[in-house]
């Protein structure tokens, strides 16, 4: 049986803290009940290696466990990206129990249709803007590395209390596609950056 308690104020009796006990939630519908950041410095070349499927990169979260199963899961990510030629799109990846599941992705693999799919296609591209001017002898465009896109999505995930891990994936048919994360076209040992996935977690 489930109790309701009906007040207009609530109060400390002694200083002016009011604590939930470790293991007990207190649920405020549109509060946000917890934040997970990652940094990911390693550095990874996909070459020729994407398909419309997907393949993982190395932008991977940490195992999140939910505190409620009706609540939804904010996903930003930022990859660091250097020179190159995706010939494709991203997409966001949930894994839990074993089972993939992909909140957003490019399910053609194609820069040139999929784009529209609304909400199912995430950033499909042929050049990336880190590629501008690659041609020209006085570019340094090679030696950069940026955040070039910002990845969001809103993931309805229904489980809990199970852990679930979000994977940004690589989509593409092309066979001279490539994609540099955290590093740069042109010596890479001199150049890094570092790509970031944020999660919180916002009551229903």
């Amino acid at each position: 049986m489930v109790s309701i308690l009906k007040t207009d104020k609530i109060q400390a009796s002694h200083g002016s803290t009011i604590e939930i006990p470790s293991g007990h939630n207190f649920k405020v519908s549109g509060t946000c009940v917890q934040i997970a950041v990652k940094n990911i410095a390693t550095k990874q070349i996909i070459n020729n290696a994407a398909n419309a499927t997907g393949v993982d990169t190395v932008i991977v979260s940490d195992a999140f466990t939910p505190k409620f199963a009706d609540s939804k899961i904010f996903i930003a990510i930022h990859p660091a990206i250097g020179s190159g030629n995706p010939n494709g799109g991203f997409g966001i990846k949930r894994t839990t129990g074993g089972v993939d599941t992909f909140v957003q992705s490019n399910p053609l693999g194609s820069y040139s249709a999929g784009a529209n799919d609304i909400p199912n296609s995430y950033l499909s591209f042929d050049e990336d803007p880190m590629a501008s001017g690659v041609a020209s002898s006085t570019s340094n465009v090679t030696y950069s590395i940026g955040t070039v896109t910002d990845m969001y999505a809103l993931d309805t995930h229904g489980t809990a209390p199970a852990s679930i891990v979000y994977t940004m994936t690589f989509h593409s048919l092309a066979s001279n596609e490539i994609l540099r994360l955290n590093q740069p076209a042109t010596n890479a040992t001199y150049g890094f950056h570092q790509s970031v996935i944020i999660l919180q977690e916002w009551c229903s």
